[in-house]
């Protein structure tokens, strides 16, 4: 999938989905397998692979919107705990 430049969409867009959209439309279309460019928009990507201040280029969309979707997998800080990993390396 592309990035899709702030040019190429029509005057006025903002990506703010609610909630409810987010986990009943995108997340459930997700687990459920279905690919199309809708559920495209939100990337999948280890957010703690990544430095926060590197997120903004790694999002679908290039906005000035300083708020970003990512889908991200689980990752556990310790291999028997339930800890989750929430640190990048820096």
């Amino acid at each position: 999938m592309g990035v899709l430049l702030l040019n190429s969409l029509p005057l006025g867009f903002r990506f703010r989905p609610t909630d409810k959209e987010l986990i009943h439309f995108y997340l459930r279309s997700k687990i459920n397998g279905n690919r199309n460019d809708e559920i495209e928009i939100i990337r999948e990507i280890d957010v703690c692979k990544c430095e926060p201040w590197d997120l903004p280029d790694l999002s679908a969309i290039k906005t000035q919107d300083p708020e970003w979707f990512f889908f991200c997998p689980l990752d556990r800080k310790y291999p028997t705990g339930n800890r989750l990993n929430r640190a990048t390396e820096a």
